[in-house]
């Protein structure tokens, strides 16, 4: 790719004002990803999903870094997947080298989905170790991504990029509210954007909130994490909020963590299962696996999602043998499309049998559309979501340490949903039905707060948010 192709894609190079006007678009979405880059202070390599906005925020970057002293004609948009190949990105960063040397100030290059290219991680190591550009890549093949990278230590850090939690979800929400956005530096407001904030105020209002409503300050104190003592704190300070909060996990429920899966809830557009599915599919099937084997194995997962599942029985329902069915689970769970967890009775039982669960609610509405399965009942996907927002809570990049942390247990024959081994914590999940279990710790409900002895009833929308 030639320096005089990349002006049509960085066309921030111009310099003021015409790059900020080239940006605005970027900021006019109604429903907007308050997800920024990290300081230009290292190295990054963002994994994830498709469509899940990894893009959008390495565009709309472009505007954060200028706010923090990097030049415009030194940030450099690179997409990786209209490339020949790995010779042609070292081709274009080795000219790009030449051209920009005399420019003063730091230098940056976003890469964007750069595991689409063969070899990938040669060219992003050499980057990285010569030091001229601050490098941000991404890559929508998670596990090919965690096979490479222990070529990264110290050069630069990993990080997993999820559909947005329920957090991010509300505080995205709110922000979106504003009919202005202010791109701040150091020396105060850079650029003023408009936007179409009405619109999410419109929905928002629906629900009680307002972006006056004080959540998105509250949001920001609150202490995360599954210490007991943090858990009951954060539960009380978001308590004046629960009516509002449980209407806008209902809307989460369908659309997930996926940016134009809540864009289209809130401007009434379709919904983009088509979209997301395919491109889930394709990005998985690079992997090795077989559409066909996919094709069976991912319906009889859906309809287990929450029952505990046998490998052998399930081997036996898809017509392959035991040895498969677990190398497609692990593959899909390495993609972040779902999370297996084991029987955890004082020590993980790997060898008993697993709960699967889906990470994000719209994938797997989309993937019941896809397969043509009815699922009606709220209990499975609420039960997935806490087991999500808790993995990530608790879990780094690879080592899938939340493995030995959660999983499901039972008390005198009867089976609990989640068991935390540290710090050890029991969590039965009522979203649907009377919440009458007293034999744990936590129980999740739909609109129940009780923190007065144990067990402690919690909305599972206010627990979700205390994770954060």
């Amino acid at each position: 790719m030639k320096i005089g192709e990349l002006t049509r894609t960085n066309r921030w190079w111009k310099g003021e004002p015409a790059s900020w006007e080239s940006l605005k678009p970027l900021f006019e979405h109604t429903f907007l990803s308050q997800r920024t880059l990290p300081p230009p202070t290292g190295n990054y390599i963002m994994r994830g999903p498709r469509q899940v906005g990894k893009t959008e925020m390495l565009l709309r970057g472009v505007a954060h870094l200028f706010a923090q002293s990097v030049p415009f004609q030194n940030i450099t948009y690179i997409s990786c997947d209209r490339l020949g190949g790995l010779g042609e990105l070292r081709n274009t960063v080795r000219e790009l080298r030449q051209v920009k040397m005399a420019n003063p100030g730091p230098k940056v290059l976003l890469l964007d989905e750069v595991t689409s290219l063969t070899g990938w991680e040669k060219g992003v190591k050499e980057f990285c170790e010569e030091g001229f550009f601050k490098v941000y890549a991404t890559g929508s093949r998670p596990k090919e991504l965690e096979a490479r990278a222990e070529l990264f230590p110290g050069r630069a850090e990993i990080l997993n990029f999820y559909p947005l939690s329920f957090a991010e979800f509300c505080v995205s929400l709110v922000r979106s509210c504003e009919e202005e956005v202010r791109i701040k530096g150091e020396k105060g407001t850079l650029w003023t954007y408009s936007r179409p904030g009405r619109h999410v105020r419109e929905f928002l209002e629906r629900f009680g909130l307002t972006p006056e409503s004080g959540l998105m300050d509250l949001l920001g104190k609150l202490e995360p994490g599954l210490e007991v003592n943090s858990i009951r704190e954060n539960i009380l300070k978001l308590s004046p909020f629960a009516d509002s909060l449980e209407a806008l996990f209902r809307v989460y429920l369908e659309t997930g963590g996926y940016p134009a899966s809540i864009e289209s809830r809130i401007t009434g557009g379709p919904e983009p299962f088509e979209l997301v599915v395919k491109d889930t599919l394709g990005t998985v099937e690079k992997e090795g696996l077989s559409i066909e084997i996919l094709n069976r194995l991912l319906p009889e997962l859906l309809r287990r999602m929450g029952s505990r599942v046998e490998y052998a029985g399930l081997a036996r329902e898809v017509e392959v043998d035991p040895a498969t069915v677990m190398r497609y689970v692990e593959i899909l769970e390495r993609s972040f499309l779902l999370r297996e967890i084991y029987r955890l009775d004082g020590r993980v039982q790997p060898r008993k049998a697993k709960k699967v669960y889906f990470s994000d609610p719209f994938i797997f509405r989309g993937l019941c559309e896809y397969y043509g399965l009815q699922v009606d009942e709220l209990g499975p996907l609420v039960e997935a979501v806490v087991v999500e927002h808790i993995c990530r809570a608790i879990e780094d990049p690879f080592r899938h340490l939340w493995k030995t942390f959660l999983g499901y247990g039972e008390i005198r024959g009867r089976e609990v949903d989640l068991v935390l081994a540290r710090p050890v914590l029991r969590i039965e999940v009522k979203y649907e039905g009377s919440p009458e279990r007293r034999d744990v710790d936590i129980v999740l409900t739909k609109d129940e707060l009780n923190l007065s002895s144990r067990p402690w009833f919690i909305p599972v929308a206010l627990f979700l948010l205390g994770l954060r």
